[in-house]
């Protein structure tokens, strides 16, 4: 995992462990993510952004997040939409602010780009 989340702000390159996320070590190459903050632009990785969807701010609950097969497979993010309104992790799976579409897929996603 090579992360850069001070500074520049932006995930360059990330994949998941197959064991479920815990929200312990985001940083140490582990695959876990533990905490994150996006700038203000909307998000850019070449895939489907709708509206405004960005990333304003999220933390994973403590147990393991399970959000249609999150953990499962290939264990890869791959695509992704959010809706308009900034992510709150309490609705994250349900009504407006629930991420929208995603799936998972084998080569890891090149990142370089997450912020504009």
């Amino acid at each position: 995992m090579d992360v850069s989340t001070t500074g520049h702000k932006r995930l360059h390159h990330w994949t998941w462990a197959s064991p479920p996320l815990d929200i312990n070590d985001f940083t140490t190459g582990h695959g876990r993510l533990h905490h994150w903050t996006w700038a203000s632009p909307p998000l850019d990785m070449g895939v489907s952004i709708t509206g405004h969807g960005r990333l304003h701010h999220w933390t994973w609950a403590s147990p393991p997040l399970d959000i249609n097969d999150f953990t499962t497979g290939h264990g890869r993010l791959h695509h992704w939409t959010w809706a308009s309104r900034p992510l709150d992790i309490n609705d994250f799976t349900t009504g407006h602010k629930r991420l929208h579409h995603w799936t998972w897929t084998s080569p890891p996603l090149d990142m370089d780009v997450l912020t504009t």
